[in-house]
């Protein structure tokens, strides 16, 4: 292995060593969006982890708090059906964010990097609500190095 080198203006040259280090691991998830239906419950589906870096990354799944909507009950003074509707969509109940009914496995762990030529981490995610509901939550990755 090489160093820099460097030139001086009197002709004189000089090797300096480099050493680099990943200060941002990241993964790349695929895919990005899992989607399941009422009759899909107790069911999985899988998304898979590939390193961005040749080290190896440390990663841990969790729930990201959703913004939802005011609901038409709730909404302020002045907010006309139609200007709702519009905001909101026609949807008279937005989806619940209960990340209870939404399981990882493995919910963290860490994924050989790339120079280790491993193929995508598999991840299951499975899907176990305990009543009927609309149910819509956000999860975030989160890597270490």
């Amino acid at each position: 292995e090489k160093g820099l080198m460097v030139c001086y203006s009197e002709g004189d040259w000089q090797e300096i060593p480099i050493v680099g280090v990943v200060c941002c691991p990241s993964v790349k998830v695929e895919p990005v969006w899992v989607s399941f239906t009422e009759a899909d419950q107790g069911w999985s589906r899988r998304i898979f982890l590939s390193p961005c870096t040749a080290a190896p990354v440390a990663f841990t799944i969790t729930h990201k708090p959703t913004f939802r909507p005011i609901t038409q009950a709730a909404a302020p003074p002045g907010l006309t059906s139609a200007l709702y509707t519009h905001l909101h969509g026609s949807t008279p109940h937005p989806p619940t964010d209960n990340p209870a009914v939404f399981s990882f496995h493995p919910s963290f762990g860490t994924i050989p990097g790339l120079e280790s030529n491993a193929p995508p981490f598999p991840v299951e995610v499975r899907f176990s609500p305990k009543g009927v509901a609309r149910f819509q939550s956000t999860f975030r990755v989160e890597v270490a190095g």
